[in-house]
C-alpha cells in the first residue's frame, strides 16, 4: 500500500510510513478516533461559553 500523505510504499504490517511518519493501520484508526473525541469535547466546551 502507499502512504496517503507522501505516496511512499508502506509495508502492510507497518504502523507508520518510513518516509514521513504518518500513522497507518490500527494506529491511524486509533488516532482518528481520539481526534474525533477531542473535537467533540472542545465543541461542547465552546458551546457552553
Amino acid at each position: 500500500m502507499y502512504c496517503t500523505k507522501c505516496g511512499a510504499l508502506v509495508d502492510e504490517e507497518s504502523l507508520v510510513c518510513k518516509g514521513c511518519g504518518e500513522p497507518h493501520g490500527d494506529v491511524a484508526l486509533r488516532k482518528e478516533s481520539e481526534l474525533k473525541k477531542f473535537n467533540e469535547v472542545t465543541d461542547d466546551e465552546s458551546s457552553k461559553k
